[in-house]
């Protein structure tokens, strides 16, 4: 394989089409060398010798089965070292177009200079001059060939072809810095400079378009990515395969057959379209975007899968909840609804059982009082039997003020009568009387009506609030208040007692929260050591009460309930 410059990242892919071909998944199949014959300015018959020399020292009694060149290398100079070299073996040569001499076989591939000009006048309407970076000063020999092509076409659409000849890699990118808002560029190779530095074309591309005001455009695949926008590009990779097929053509059978149509393609970079403001509907049609940022479904589907799944079956599972959530609610309401039920079947029962005892056993027992005072009054009786007569009488008596005493605690009547502050009242009373704890109830912006069920409510938990003072708190005083707001109705019963490091939940205290909660409030209980104990109640308006007769099921949806 003989070239000029085999570092350059076009010739890499042109030779890897070839391995393609030629060696397979075995690279033991055949056996490809490749030699860089730097072209001068010297005579042919000078570099010819140069070559023979030693290329022949290095090939001269191996066996070669045939030649690969590009068309960068001059074809003299190939026929005279394949006849010198190797007699009469084909030479297939990349890029060149038809050849006479015998054996000699092109693969051409075209450069677009039609549609890259045409590219350029729809996406660049200001365009007015090419500027064309390449050619012989640049060791370019495919460029100086391509340049009166490109000149011609450019003309023919109202175009000047301007060259950046002859100068140093730094004077080159100061000059495409620096162009005309009406120009755009076109890069074709740059091997050296005026210095005569060597470089690969691909490395000076991205130092151009670094720099470079202007768009610049390429005429290969292997461009892209470094810096061009875009334009007609050829794929060398494809040559390489198209000359390898050629040749191993030509070994099988003798005969050639004839070139590869390699036509090439419109191709553009999505992120310089971006960086040079050209909109994809501006593009020629028929014309290929690369590199364009994958959508999230193409970039990441099996996660997006994934996730979508996991969303229907969070989806289902929350759906789930919320049916079970609305079953648990309801039986919840149900629970409720029947726990109201017992709590006024027992208070109607204790108001019944109150009634019982006062108006009846207690009118009874009062009535046998009076009978046994009425029996001792006798003349006729011994005195024995008058003191015991008179006894039991005073033991009936104690009797009906114990049944009076319990048929209150049962049904206290002031809450029928006067009200809760009343029964409050004649609550702490009792206590105080029974226990000298000394008791005050005090009301603040307290309804004057509540109903019914409220009323016993809250009689009840400072009904055991203050048996707890009695029994366990060894207070002196103790305050029960009554106040309300717009939002809540608080009970608050509070003592000058040891209190408790750790209260113990007892059946008073379950008692008393389960009647509010019943209500939708709740209690709060506070003993500090040596600070009383603090039992206060809330219960939120407006209240949740069903009406006294109602004896349905809740409905499906209950109003929201405090948290608690």
């Amino acid at each position: 394989m003989l070239e000029t410059n085999t570092t350059r990242p076009g010739f890499q892919e042109y030779a890897e089409g070839l391995r393609d071909v030629l060696t397979g998944s075995d690279p033991a199949r055949a056996t490809l060398a490749i030699e860089d014959l730097e072209i001068t300015d010297e005579p042919h018959a000078a570099q010819f010798a140069r070559a023979r020399t030693w290329l022949g020292a290095k090939y001269r009694g191996r066996a070669i089965e045939g030649v690969f060149s590009t068309s960068a290398v001059p074809v003299d100079i190939v026929v005279a070292l394949r006849d010198e070299l190797w007699p009469g073996k084909p030479i297939s040569i990349a890029g060149g177009s038809s050849v006479g001499a015998p054996g000699l076989h092109a693969q051409p591939f075209g450069r677009g200079f039609d549609g890259a000009v045409a590219a350029t006048r729809s996406m660049f309407p200001r365009t007015r001059r090419i500027v064309f970076v390449g050619g012989a000063s640049y060791g370019d020999v495919m460029g100086q060939q391509a340049l009166e092509p490109l000149r011609r076409t450019a003309s023919a659409s109202g175009l000047a072809v301007e060259t950046l000849e002859g100068l140093s890699l730094t004077e080159l990118e100061q000059r495409v810095s620096t162009l005309p808002p009406d120009a755009v560029v076109f890069f074709s190779v740059v091997n050296r400079d005026r210095t005569g530095t060597r470089f690969r074309p691909r490395d000076v591309l991205d130092l151009l378009a670094a720099s470079a005001n202007r768009p610049i455009f390429g005429f290969a695949t292997t461009y892209l990515r470094h810096g061009i926008v875009g334009g007609d590009l050829v794929d060398l990779r494809e040559v390489g395969r198209a000359c390898a097929e050629q040749m191993q053509q030509l070994l099988a059978t003798g005969r050639a057959r004839p070139p590869t149509d390699l036509g090439s393609r419109l191709a553009f970079d999505h992120d310089q379209l971006r960086r040079w403001g050209v909109r994809e509907s501006h593009l020629p049609s028929g014309a290929d975007v690369l590199f364009r940022p994958p959508t999230l479904w193409q970039s990441h589907r099996e996660e997006v899968l994934a996730g979508l799944a996991a969303s229907l079956l969070q989806s289902a599972f929350i759906g789930w909840l919320f049916v079970e959530s609305r079953k648990r609610r309801r039986a919840e309401d149900r629970l409720h609804a029947l726990s109201r039920s017992l709590m006024r079947a027992q208070e109607g029962e204790r108001a019944r059982l109150s009634r019982e005892l006062h108006d009846d056993v207690n009118q009874r027992l009062a009535l046998l009082a009076i009978g046994f005072d009425a029996f001792a009054s006798g003349g006729d009786l011994a005195d024995s039997m008058r003191e015991r007569a008179r006894a039991l009488a005073e033991e009936s008596r104690r009797l009906g003020s114990d049944l009076h005493g319990l048929a209150r605690r049962l049904r206290p009547p002031q809450l029928d009568s006067s009200g809760l502050p009343s029964a409050l009242r004649a609550l702490g009373a009792q206590v105080q009387a029974a226990s000298l704890i000394e008791i005050e109830v005090a009301t603040r912006d307290w309804p004057g009506e509540l109903p019914a069920d409220v009323a016993i409510v809250f009689y009840r938990v400072a009904q055991e609030a203050l048996h707890n003072v009695v029994k366990h708190s060894r207070a002196t005083r103790a305050r029960v208040a009554l106040h309300g707001s717009r939002r809540l109705l608080v009970l608050d019963v509070h003592d000058d007692g040891l209190g408790i490091e750790q209260p113990r939940e007892g059946l008073g205290l379950v008692g008393m929260r389960e009647r509010l909660a019943l209500l939708g409030g709740h209690l709060h209980l506070s003993a500090p050591s040596g600070e009383g104990t603090h039992v206060v109640a809330h219960v939120p308006l407006p209240l949740r009460l069903l009406p006294p007769e109602e004896t349905e099921e809740p409905a499906d949806v209950p109003p929201a309930r405090p948290a608690r």
